[in-house]
């Protein structure tokens, strides 16, 4: 399902960068408003793994806490959560930005593989709705 076959892999291979459709960025913004913290405008970890709960994985492809900037709302400010605390962890959050950003990278590493977990999430559309290959 997730080699839909709608963009050739040669397609796939050569492309330099993957720009992600509309349907693809409306998908995205709408499954991260739906597991945000209802003030914050931002995704929490607890969050990202509901949203990849339903995957082939169970589990987010990315390491949030070294990969964006992870805001502890404990300290005010944009900083890193320390990994041990897992309370600061609970009470942080990604903005949309870094979420668009981090499916951005997950389809220039692997544009199949981040389709496939696409689809698993909710993604009703071929690959070729997802992303245009530059």
């Amino acid at each position: 399902m997730w080699d839909d076959k709608s963009i050739p892999d040669e397609d796939l291979e050569q492309a330099r960068v993957f720009e992600l459709k509309k349907d693809c960025l409306t998908f995205l913004a709408t499954i991260f408003r739906t597991h945000t913290q209802s003030r914050s405008q931002r995704i929490d970890l607890a969050g990202v793994e509901r949203v990849f709960a339903t995957t082939e994985q169970g589990v987010c492809p990315w390491d949030i806490l070294k990969e964006t900037v992870y805001e502890s709302s404990r300290a005010g400010n944009f900083e890193p959560a320390d990994s041990t605390d897992r309370n600061s962890e609970a009470s942080g959050g990604i903005s949309i930005e870094n979420w668009i950003g981090l499916w951005n990278k997950y389809f220039h590493k692997d544009a199949k593989m981040a389709f496939r977990d696409l689809v698993y999430i909710g993604f009703c559309g071929q690959l070729q709705d997802a992303i245009h290959p530059i």
